[in-house]
């Protein structure tokens, strides 16, 4: 290697250490948070992540690699060296060209959403952060809009699987021909006062004959472990008064932002997960659009509530970095769920 060749290598070298050290450490510095985000807490560890203790250690591994990246980044910023910046560059270039490549995939899982909830597209592009209604958070908005959205819907094999009771043939079944009746914050005796239910489901024949009952319970967030024994065990009291249905055919849900099913609650309750009653409705409202639009939309405008404030998903703009897509990698495998079997019928 010529003198000439050494001095020209030098001097691509030290071109790397401005720009380009200030973009890995801005690439390392996203990466980093990204596996801090990625490091599962306690709370947030769902049925998947504990179906599979390897994958979860492997979760963990990454996480904490893109954890030390991050830290990286910052030593980089604080105390620059002088050092060949041609694989970093290397690095930066892959990262950004496979980010373009993520961006570009989940724009077009977005217009596939777009198109199969045509005319409305999809919910999240409707900032409903600032509605007014909905701003204050009282979980009656939420209670008494999905209670609606269930007298609207047309058979009771759409009801029963939104809360997770698919599996309930015979009943739903039985339902078929049954006349359906929700009510929205009915008040009950409970053993010490009273209390009152957020939604009741009930379907009912002529004559008066008790098909099946659906209680739910609606949380914004994850319940409080607090008071919420005691007051669900005086609503399954009340649930067991109903003798006018028969025993297995009395429902108790408990509706929150908490995933997981293993977990025993008061009263035998069911958990059910805000994000699989927003996945069901968004398969649903598409079969409403042809013949009842204004339901489809009203089935959406919840959906778009309910995914920005309670479950804390956004959409980035088309004009925002690759790596803010990528960042976002949960709120498009949510989305992609839904187009996966979620096909116009």
């Amino acid at each position: 290697m010529t003198n000439r060749d050494s001095a020209k290598e030098k001097k691509q070298a030290s071109e790397y250490d401005g720009g380009v050290l200030e973009r890995l450490a801005h690439a390392l510095g996203v990466w980093g948070a990204l596996g801090s985000a990625l490091i599962p807490s306690e709370s947030s560890v769902g049925r998947k992540a504990r179906e599979s203790a390897a994958s979860s250690h492997r979760v963990g591994q990454l996480a904490g690699v893109l954890a030390k990246w991050g830290l990286l980044g910052s030593d980089l910023v604080r105390s620059p060296t002088e050092v060949d910046w041609r694989p970093a560059q290397l690095m930066v270039e892959a990262m950004r060209e496979w980010g373009e490549t993520q961006k570009k995939a989940y724009q077009a899982v977005l217009e596939k959403s777009g198109a199969q909830l045509a005319p409305f597209g999809d919910p999240l592009r409707v900032d409903f952060g600032t509605h007014r209604w909905l701003r204050k958070g009282h979980e009656e908005s939420y209670s008494a809009w999905l209670a609606w959205i269930i007298e609207q819907l047309e058979t009771p094999c759409e009801v029963f699987r939104l809360f997770k009771l698919g599996a309930q043939d015979e009943v739903i079944s039985e339902c078929g021909g049954a006349t359906l009746q929700v009510q929205a914050e009915q008040t009950i005796e409970v053993p010490d006062g009273s209390g009152r239910l957020d939604i009741v489901v009930e379907y009912e024949r002529e004559r008066g004959e008790k098909v099946a009952l659906i209680v739910v319970e609606v949380k914004r967030g994850a319940p409080a472990e607090g008071g919420l024994d005691r007051q669900l065990t005086g609503y399954r009291a009340w649930i067991d008064r109903q003798t006018a249905y028969k025993e297995d055919r009395r429902f108790p849900v408990l509706l929150s932002s908490e995933d997981d099913e293993a977990k025993q609650l008061p009263g035998a309750f069911i958990p059910v997960p805000w994000e699989h009653v927003c996945l069901g409705l968004r398969r649903l409202a598409p079969r409403y659009v042809p013949g009842r639009p204004t339901v489809a939309a009203m089935i959406l405008g919840f959906v778009g509530a309910v995914e920005q404030n309670l479950l804390h998903m956004s959409l980035p703009g088309n004009d925002e970095p690759a790596t803010t897509w990528v960042a976002r990698e949960a709120v498009f495998g949510h989305i992609r769920a839904t187009l996966e079997t979620g096909e116009r019928k």
